[in-house]
């Protein structure tokens, strides 16, 4: 009924929109009526049951006909911006529920607007990136059964550049480039990286020939010096006669007879008889139906030759006349039924069907112009449905099917149209030339290129300028940083693993070494002198900038200089603090992850990096001496952290101890010991060769200039144990953050980050084929220098916890735990256990101000209060990190040995989760925490820590942007730590107290008072336990007792109330977690919220009010009553009614006021 609705009703009044645009459209009253009622009523109701689309794949060619009228829809004129947007919502909401298969002639139709920039590019852009969105899968995995054919995935590639190619032609316009952007972005990471372009296919400029122009101007193939030989007319003739018997033998069958005059009723035709007696300008009629579709075909360089003469012969004796008159008119056609068209055959038919749809068109158009009616189908071949077109689409058939009856063979050498489901030779599949990424690369390349000579510096005088031809920053280098930027970052993100794998054959799935330009072990062992030396730029132009900043800082330079808004912005700290540090850091992080400093960082490449190392170092010692200056001191301060991840990176990537610079010789990667080799095989070769002196005083010069520069750059570079002992000395006197921010942000990350990376090459490693590699000792990392850190680090924490200038702890998990699988002693009961204990005096103090500021709302502040809850959330993601890492390492021994400091650790954990249960300001800063800090090891945000209304701001503006979960408790670091800590709370308990415990639990589910479960815990203690024999359970219950008593009463005795309050403690704990978890499962027997806040209130003013029958009543007679009230009363008998009147007789006027309230009562019993 749906699609019926659609066909009869809803498809010709869109139909009938398209037909009616036109620059009049906008005044007339008709079409403005037409897409009002379209875009309010029609197109919102298809859009509210667009789930009836899905699984229509017997009414695909009504869903497609619906697809492109709708879309034509977008192109009106007289549309409103409303109007567009309830044509662009239907669209969605259509090509959402159809598969993909059935996009191919709209992406055609798409390709065809934007190389054209239409208007109203915008409704096309956002249904592909919808579209590409949800079937990434389809288009990027291989040639698999299911998955997108090779024309789909042509057109994808070919929209692609369409809409790239089109952006960078185009002015800069922020809502087409804001919509355009997340459609490449879509596409790109939807085609497969490795697609190759087929040698055949759709092109551009095959594509640009299937477009239409605003109001359909249908526009046949032009035949006028087409001419066919004697055979093919004689061909033509048979199929008109053999047309006419096809239609006449259907007729007939029908019951329809010859008649002089047509009638429905009557059943009877004029035609009905011979092809010989008809009038020549039927017989016309029905050649030319013929002839003009071949005419198409040879037009579009198909030839049409007599294959085979016997089967042309035996169709010339088959056709024999049979009928001689109209009264024994028996028609004959040719049996064509059983005869098929291949593949190719049934795209050429499809094509003849469209051009004799053109032709009629075009000369319905011509009549018009001369007057009469519109027929409905006068719309582009696209729009009409299968009904419209099974009377063209039958004859192109027929008539193909006709000459391969004659013996004829169609066929061409230059196809336009290829095999849909074209496989790819071997050649185009190993070519990489031809890949999507690589003509991606080559293409944003030749952008970047572009731009680059483009951004020059722009001089002082220029900005004060009063030439209108005066332009900051030019096409390219907009285009370049609103599109190609963007989309190189989403491209490499969406495929870094496609451009990361690594092979010697060049294979699919894979990048080639061309398209490998960005990964670092890749670069080295292709061997590319050209990549390494761009990398070397880079690192030397980096080091440049850095010593540039550095001196201009020491030598007190401008502010403006040091701020980049000058000539010389490459001195800026802007520049070094907003690009040069950022990008290295995020090289020195991927270089460690994947392992590729020992590969990369050599020879020249090592020095440069030397030098960066140098100035940044450098940058961080000139906090004194730029301090009377507060903007620099500002900017300083400002950039401090992220200064320090970036030596952090650096330090777990490169190859050698530059800490420990007597190691330097021994190193086979330090460019110090490969110099002194190259030196004793130089001096070797010259003794052997006895060639002159001069040689060797170069070489000894060489080596003297590249002492003298590591010399230089590591003077400024404290050695290992002196930044140990500086961290050291911070931690044992105390020393808070504000008073040294340097120790907390730039040293304790870096030892932290070279502790860890060297330790594996210490003595302490257990990786015996890392220290194999070396013949001598490279570090003297070891635990010991480990212990000594982690110790310093807990200190520090701990000193900090519930101060207010403390956001390095903000920062802390980036370095801290990755150091905690090399500590080698014990650290609970000295460093780990006293923070908790301070955590959780801090967790109970907001705790308990929350509570006063509830009763006492008048007395406390609650931004003070929001403020200790931030610091508790802020420390707490510090510690907990830490501490569910050195849980999971010594879990097992912590269950084996249990002890009181263990168990203490859990209790101060448990005590915190409690009060995170029941604290709404707790749980409501963590939310606030996690917004701002959950990238953070991503990113690398240095950011302060934000709180209050900033901090909610924050997290409302990435829960638009869909960023949080809609179980946003869920993953609280608390529950986590909770659990990871839960085992070593209940080893202290034996079996007989584990059942107690799940009994406490039970009961604090079933919402029981605290001192009632603490009654029954103590009842079930001391009453010795009975099994019921029958009970299905009991092998449980006794399975308990033989597990024994409790592991920590057989160390030191517990009084019976402590072990009371443990087990009542324990079942809260695992009760309030039961109850985080299973959110849903606690609320079966709750009454579910139906009404809103607002509604609420509405309700309860209701009951508040007086009710009708407490207000005072005086029975008032003689009251007239209306006489329909009367008649109403007549006719429902049975239905007594009461008249009940409240008379209130007001002061200070003459005429009383009557109310009166009428009552209907169904019951008769009423006294």
């Amino acid at each position: 009924m749906f699609f019926h609705f659609l066909e009869k009703s809803f498809l010709p009044d869109l139909r009938a929109a398209t037909m009616m645009d036109s620059p009049c459209s906008l005044e007339s009253d008709t079409a403005l009526a037409l897409n009002r009622y379209l875009c309010n009523a029609v197109l919102p109701l298809l859009t509210n049951h667009s789930n009836y689309f899905a699984n229509a794949e017997h009414h695909a060619a009504l869903l497609d006909t619906t697809l492109h009228t709708v879309y034509s829809m977008n192109h009106l004129q007289s549309l409103t911006k409303n109007q567009r947007d309830a044509v662009s919502d239907f669209l969605v909401a259509v090509t959402h529920e159809l598969p993909p298969a059935m996009m191919v002639k709209f992406m055609r139709k798409v390709i065809t607007d934007i190389q054209e920039m239409n208007e109203n590019l915008v409704v096309p852009l956002r249904i592909l990136t919808l579209h590409y969105e949800r079937c990434t899968k389809y288009y990027g995995l291989g040639d698999i059964y299911g998955m997108a054919s090779e024309v789909e995935k042509r057109l994808s590639m070919l929209l692609f550049y369409a809409i790239f190619d089109s952006l960078g032609s185009r002015p800069y316009d922020p809502e087409l480039f804001g919509k355009a952007l997340p459609c490449l972005t879509a596409i790109g990471s939807a085609i497969s990286p490795d697609y190759t372009l087929t040698t055949t296919g759709d092109t551009k400029d095959n594509i640009q020939k299937t477009k239409d122009h605003g109001v359909w101007n249908p526009d046949p193939v032009d035949v006028s010096g087409i001419y066919f030989d004697d055979d093919l007319n004689l061909v033509i003739t048979k199929f008109a006669e053999h047309f006419h018997d096809s239609w006449a033998s259907r007729k007939i069958e029908k019951g329809w007879n010859y008649g002089e005059l047509y009638s429905r009723q009557a059943l009877t035709h004029p035609r009905l008889k011979p092809f010989a007696f008809l009038p020549d300008f039927e017989k016309n009629f029905y050649q030319e139906r013929c002839a003009e579709c071949l005419r198409a075909l040879l037009v579009w360089n198909y030839s049409i030759e007599l294959a085979d003469r016997d089967a042309a012969e035996r169709a010339a004796q088959n056709n024999t006349l049979l009928s001689t008159s109209i009264e024994n008119f028996n028609p004959r056609p040719v049996d064509l039924s059983n005869m098929t068209l291949e593949k190719d055959m049934m795209s050429i038919a499809e094509k003849m069907a469209e051009e004799s749809h053109k032709i009629w068109a075009k000369k319905v158009f011509a009549d018009l112009s001369r007057g009469g009616n519109m027929p409905p189908q006068l719309v582009p071949w696209d729009l009409l449905t299968d009904f419209e077109r099974r009377k063209d689409r039958f004859r192109a058939a027929e008539i193909l099917k006709f000459l391969q009856y004659y013996g004829y063979r169609v066929w061409s050498s230059n196809r336009l149209e290829p095999s849909a489901e074209r496989i790819k030779t071997d050649s185009e599949r190993s070519s990489v030339e031809k890949r999507f990424a690589y003509n991606l690369l080559k293409k944003l390349t030749q952008y970047l290129e572009q731009a680059f000579l483009k951004m020059k510096t722009i001089k002082p005088s220029q900005e004060l300028t009063r030439q209108n031809s005066f332009r900051k920053e030019g096409q390219d280098v907009k285009f370049f940083e609103k599109v190609v930027l963007p989309l190189m970052h989403a491209y490499f993100n969406a495929h870094k693993n496609y451009f990361l794998a690594s092979s010697s054959i060049v294979q699919t799935g894979m990048a080639s070494d061309k398209e490998k330009e960005m990964v670092a072990k890749t670069l080295v062992k292709i061997n590319s002198d050209i990549l390494r030396t761009g990398l070397l730029t880079f690192f030397n132009n980096c080091a440049d900038d850095l010593f540039s900043a550095v001196e201009e800082v020491q030598n007190g330079g401008q502010y403006s200089l040091l701020r980049g808004q000058n000539l010389k912005s490459w001195v800026s700290l802007e520049f070094v603090n907003q690009v040069i540090i950022p990008v290295l850091t995020t090289m020195f992080v991927h270089l460690a992850v994947n392992h590729f400093g020992s590969d990369l960082l050599l020879d020249e490449i090592q020095a440069a990096c030397y030098k960066i190392l140098d100035s940044a170092y450098l940058m961080n010692n000139l906090a004194a001496a730029t301090s009377h200056r507060k903007s620099i001191a500002y900017e300083m301060d400002k950039h401090r952290p992220a200064l320090g991840q970036c030596l952090a990176a650096f330090a777990a990537c490169f190859p050698v101890a530059f800490l420990e610079d007597k190691f330097n010789k021994s190193n086979k990667y330090s460019l110090l010991a490969k110099s002194q080799e190259q030196s004793v095989q130089v001096q070797g070769s010259l003794t052997e060769l006895e060639i002159g002196e001069d040689m060797k005083i170069t070489y000894d010069y060489r080596k003297l200039n590249l002492l003298e520069m590591l010399q230089n750059l590591l003077a400024h570079i404290p050695q290992l144990d002196k930044l140990l002992t500086d961290v050291e000395h911070v931690e044992q006197s105390g020393i808070m953050y504000r008073d040294q921010p340097a120790i907390y942000d730039v040293d304790l990350p870096l030892v932290c980050s070279y502790l860890t990376y060297w330790w594996q090459f210490g003595p302490d490693s257990n990786n015996k084929t890392t220290i194999l590699n070396f013949s001598v000792p490279i570090t003297d990392v070891s635990s010991e220098y480990i212990n000594r850190i982690f110790r310093a680090l807990l200190q520090m924490i701990r000193n900090h916890i519930g101060v207010e200038n403390a956001s390095w702890l903000c920062r802390i998990n980036s370095f801290s735990v990755q150091i905690i699988p090399y500590v080698s002693c014990d650290m609970v009961k000295d460093y780990i256990l006293p923070v908790a204990e301070r955590l959780r005096c801090l967790a109970e103090k907001a705790y308990k101000e929350e509570e006063y500021m509830r009763t006492h709302p008048d007395d406390a502040d609650e931004g003070t209060v929001a403020e200790d809850n931030a610091h508790l959330v802020r420390d707490v993601y510090a510690y907990f990190p830490i501490l569910m890492k050195y849980t999971d390492l010594h879990r097992a021994q912590w269950l084996k040995s249990p002890s009181w400091e263990t168990d203490g650790i859990y209790e101060n954990v448990a005590v915190i989760f409690k009060i995170w249960s029941l604290s709404q300001h707790f749980k409501r800063e963590e939310l606030n925490f996690m917004a701002q800090y959950e990238d953070e090891s991503i990113t690398g945000s240095t950011a302060e820590m934000k709180t209050g209304k900033a901090a909610i701001a924050e997290r409302k503006k990435k829960r638009r942007e869909g960023q949080i979960r809609k179980d946003k408790h869920a993953g609280s670091i608390v529950i986590a730590c909770l659990k990871r800590l839960l085992p070593v709370g209940l080893n202290v308990f034996g079996g007989r107290e584990l059942d107690i415990v799940q009994q406490a639990k039970e009961k604090f589910l079933a919402k029981e008072s605290e001192d009632k479960i603490r009654e029954l815990v103590r009842s079930l203690l001391d009453v010795p336990a009975k099994t019921d024999p029958t009970d299905k359970n009991a092998w449980q219950l006794n399975l308990y007792r033989k597990i024994g008593k409790s592991q920590m009463r057989n160390k030191n005795a517990m009084t019976l109330e402590g072990i009371v309050e443990k087990i009542t403690s324990m079942g809260q704990v695992v009760a309030i977690l039961h109850v985080t978890e299973h959110p849903q499962g606690s609320m079966t027997n709750a009454w579910k919220t139906m009404l809103s806040s607002q509604r609420k209130r509405a309700v309860v003013a209701c009951f508040r009010m007086i009710p009708l029958y407490g207000i005072p009543r005086y029975y008032i007679t003689n009251v007239v009553l209306n006489k329909k009230f009367f008649s109403y009363s007549q006719r429902f008998s049975h239905i007594k009614i009461y008249v009940r009147s409240v008379f209130h007789i007001k002061p200070f006027r003459e005429k009383s006021v009557k109310q009166v309230f009428v009552i209907i009562f169904i019951n008769e019993d009423i006294q």
